[in-house]
């Protein structure tokens, strides 16, 4: 029985989880909020994070009715602060990767097997294969991702999606659009583009004869359609017979609805979708890790430290 804590501190969001063995015992998360509820500020962040990490394993643990003594493991993606506690616990750490502890979380507990990866988190929208225990990226966006686009989108609107996934209040506005307006996109294989989508959604909203709703409706039928195409493509060249799609557009009921759709055209194939580990948490970061401690065993001191980019 190995006991794994885990600490996200991606983005806006903070969360620690702790697992023992594959049970979870808890994760809690905190969100930064900015000042305009819509930009990043990565100096306000870090002082968030710094400011509540702490509080929030102390809560964590009180919660799970544990001791520090009792962690045996404490797994992060390059966090200074958790190299620092790991020192004064003198516990073992696992230094793990953001994506792959998305991807390797979703896996374990949606019971995939021969699937496609849909990988739609920040920056990132990418379709990839598993092969040989690895993830082969086939495709991506080569300029704007889903995640940014729904941001822009949400900024040109001056939405905020504060309790609610990304782009909810969109997809909330898009159920009540009547006029679908067609968007130009992009598709080059397994690759596409979105800035011109983006550009003639700008000149949609400067018309003040066109609805918001009809907007937004014009707008997320166009993004998803392009990930499902993609998808199908991807599947059908991989021989898959599951799709796994992970980031907080995952809970888009729309995205959900289409994927299921197409997925049942296609040889009965099988839609897996997991809410609670496809989205940012410590959990991921504390399941990736454990499996990656007993592979490989604790990251070297030395190999931990922060990577400047």
């Amino acid at each position: 029985m190995v006991i794994s804590l885990g600490i996200e501190g991606y983005g806006y969001l903070l969360s620690v989880g702790i697992i023992d063995d594959n049970k979870v015992l808890i994760n809690k998360s905190k969100y930064f909020e900015s000042p305009d509820y819509q930009d990043y500020y990565p100096y306000f962040i870090a002082t968030h994070h710094r400011k509540n990490v702490l509080p929030l394993i102390r809560q964590c643990l009180t919660e799970s009715n544990l001791q520090y003594q009792d962690i045996d493991i404490i797994c992060f993606s390059n966090a200074v602060v958790m190299r620092m506690l790991a020192q004064m616990w003198n516990k073992p750490i696992v230094v793990v990767n953001h994506a792959y502890a998305h991807i390797k979380a979703s896996e374990f507990y949606s019971k995939v097997e021969n699937c496609v990866v849909v990988y739609l988190c920040g920056k990132f929208s990418q379709i990839m294969v598993k092969k040989d225990d690895k993830y082969k990226i086939i495709g991506s966006s080569l300029d704007i991702s889903i995640e940014e686009a729904y941001l822009k989108m949400s900024k040109y609107l001056k939405f905020y999606d504060k309790e609610e996934y990304l782009g909810a209040t969109i997809e909330e506005l898009s159920k009540k659009g009547t006029d679908l307006i067609l968007l130009p996109y992009m598709i080059n294989g397994f690759y596409f583009y979105l800035s011109g989508t983006l550009c003639s959604l700008q000149n949609l909203i400067n018309n003040a004869s066109i609805k918001i709703e009809d907007i937004c409706l014009s707008f997320q039928e166009a993004v998803l359609s392009i990930i499902v195409e993609i998808t199908e493509k991807a599947m059908l060249d991989a021989q898959a017979n599951q799709i796994l799609i992970i980031g907080q557009i995952s809970e888009n009921k729309r995205l959900q609805d289409m994927m299921t759709s197409m997925a049942k055209d296609n040889c009965s194939v099988v839609f897996e979708f997991n809410k609670n580990y496809s989205i940012d948490s410590g959990v991921m970061i504390a399941l990736s890790g454990l499996q990656q401690y007993k592979k490989y065993g604790p990251t070297k001191w030395s190999e931990s430290g922060i990577v400047e980019k």
